[in-house]
């Protein structure tokens, strides 16, 4: 919580795009939005429109995000869900997601929690 942390929580985040919802946890998942094994989100923040159509998501995907988001490559702090959801919203829509998102693990590595955490948090 808020005391050991210095913020609510640490969150989970995915990208819906054409009714999938994307997301990234060791390796680039994707399903039907809201049936993700995670539940019903928490909250859900309109990012804009795409033109990309499915195919072409597909198509991005496989070549400029898998390469870097690998199952070797997963770090909670480092390379993890948010990060995965900011690259796709560059590539899709060429904008960041809210950095209150973006920067939840950064924020986090600050606390005093975490730094007692870190050599499990893989």
């Amino acid at each position: 919580g808020k005391l050991l942390l210095g913020m609510d929580g640490v969150w989970h985040s995915g990208l819906a795009v054409h009714g999938y919802e994307y997301w990234y946890g060791g390796h680039v998942w994707h399903c039907r939005s809201g049936r993700t094994p995670f539940g019903a989100p928490d909250a859900s923040i309109v990012l804009g429109r795409t033109l990309w159509s499915r195919a072409g998501v597909l198509a991005g995907l496989r070549a400029e995000l898998l390469p870097r988001f690998t199952i070797e490559g997963y770090d909670v702090l480092s390379l993890n869900c948010n990060d995965f959801c900011d690259a796709l919203s560059m590539l899709l829509l060429s904008r960041h997601i809210p950095s209150d998102i973006r920067c939840q693990a950064e924020r986090a590595m600050r606390s005093s929690l975490f730094t007692l955490l870190r050599p499990w948090a893989k």
